[in-house]
């Protein structure tokens, strides 16, 4: 549905409508919440939101606490966002101030007050204009000195901290290197929209598989992945400190490019980096409008490294100036094109026609098979092979083969190659 909705707008009310016939049937709490966040989303733009609300509000009467939760959540964003449903929907919030649940009359109070008050919404639409995670961490040292005036938010750092990393404690060992994650299974909106320095340049059309750029052995691991926009790239560096005895302050990473084509143009450092702690560090890279150039970057880890006691965990006051070497990063065309399967490949071939043909020649020699070719192509443009096409090993010839792949040139424009 969501992939009906994101390429075929004028589906958007129909599709939503589907999904608010689903909930009314559906068992399972965490995909009726997802529903509920995506109706809560995509709904008030919709030019008859109205008709909506309806379905929101009987998951708040019929379901358990944490559909109710979301329903509360999904509904306020229509008071919010839709001005002719406002006293509608503060109405309906305070009928939930007798919920039999704590949270649930929590979360309504907490919506039908930020209703009450316009100046809020902002905040609550994610427009904090500092990290998340960051405010967080302050808001709880404000709370633990014992507040004596009003909290400010610009107190807040607006460098991004580093996140504590996960473990599974059923792990017994870790990979030889960092798992490659394929392009468009994560999802890195959210995550780039709570860093203020990157809102601006828009929206992410393209993002690619995340590639190690160190050893798993080493100190310091970082991986990159490469995040497209329409006049910009940006290096998302994910670093994790391996070394008990040091602690890493003003992270960053040290990116040079090719004259003409790129220019850095930012750079967002990461402001301390503990032991066992995976942090982030972004570069922002500038190119042409409408221009999608292709190049090698070389790549430095530089840091301030303060030798921390490990019997206090206390760093020391000084520290020194060092760097790390990291492996070069290429952008290729592979990098601009997302995954999509076209339902007839063929006839989108026919349909473009030669003048939107590009012709260019590869060196297959290193592989040795048809296989390992038809992966190794698909992998390098970072398409999808469609249908019966893909090689198939015992039904497909050894000698020769046709492959049709498909795709999204920067997330909109539908690519097939043959």
């Amino acid at each position: 549905m969501m992939e009906l909705m994101r390429d075929l707008p004028g589906t958007k009310e129909e599709a939503l409508l589907h999904l608010c016939e689903f909930i009314e049937d559906c068992e399972f709490t965490d995909l009726a919440c997802r529903i509920l966040y995506t109706l809560g989303e995509e709904g008030p733009t919709t030019k008859c939101a109205s008709k909506y609300i309806r379905y929101i509000f009987n998951r708040i009467i019929l379901e358990n606490p944490a559909v109710r939760c979301a329903a509360v959540q999904s509904l306020s964003k229509y008071g919010r966002k839709c001005p002719p449903l406002h006293n509608r929907v503060c109405l309906l919030l305070k009928r939930c101030f007798g919920d039999s649940h704590a949270v649930v009359r929590e979360s309504a109070l907490v919506h039908y007050k930020i209703l009450q008050n316009a100046e809020l919404n902002s905040y609550v639409d994610g427009q904090l204009g500092v990290p998340v995670g960051n405010l967080i961490s302050t808001l709880q040292g404000y709370l633990a000195d014992g507040p004596s005036k009003p909290f400010d938010i610009d107190s807040v750092p607006k460098k991004v901290k580093q996140q504590p990393k996960k473990k599974d404690e059923n792990t017994v060992a870790a990979p030889a290197r960092a798992s490659v994650t394929p392009s468009g299974v994560r999802n890195y909106a959210e995550q780039l929209a709570k860093v203020p320095e990157l809102v601006e340049l828009g929206r992410v059309l393209a993002s690619s598989k995340t590639i190690p750029l160190t050893e798993s052995e080493t100190e310091y691991t970082v991986s990159c992945i490469k995040h497209m926009y329409e006049e910009h790239i940006v290096l998302q560096f994910d670093c994790t400190n391996t070394l008990e005895d040091q602690l890493l302050e003003d992270v960053s990473v040290k990116v040079e490019v090719d004259e003409g084509e790129f220019e850095v143009v930012g750079e967002i450092p990461l402001e301390s980096l503990a032991f066992d702690c995976v942090g982030t560090t972004f570069v922002i890279i500038q190119k042409e409008p409408e221009s999608n150039p292709t190049g090698t970057f070389s790549c430095t880890l530089k840091f301030t490294a303060k030798d921390v006691d490990t019997t206090t965990g206390e760093p020391d006051e000084t520290g020194y100036d060092d760097e790390y070497q990291l492996e070069e990063i290429e952008v290729s065309i592979g990098d601009y094109m997302t995954n999509w399967l076209s339902p007839n490949p063929t006839a989108l071939w026919d349909k473009l026609g030669e003048e939107n043909q590009l012709v260019e020649k590869y060196a297959l020699g290193s592989f040795k098979t048809l296989e390992v070719a038809c992966k190794e192509i698909a992998s390098f443009l970072n398409m999808t092979p469609c249908g019966q096409t893909n090689y198939r090993p015992g039904a497909s010839s050894k000698s020769k083969h046709v492959l049709l792949l498909s795709g999204k040139f920067l997330g909109n424009t539908e690519v097939v190659a043959r």
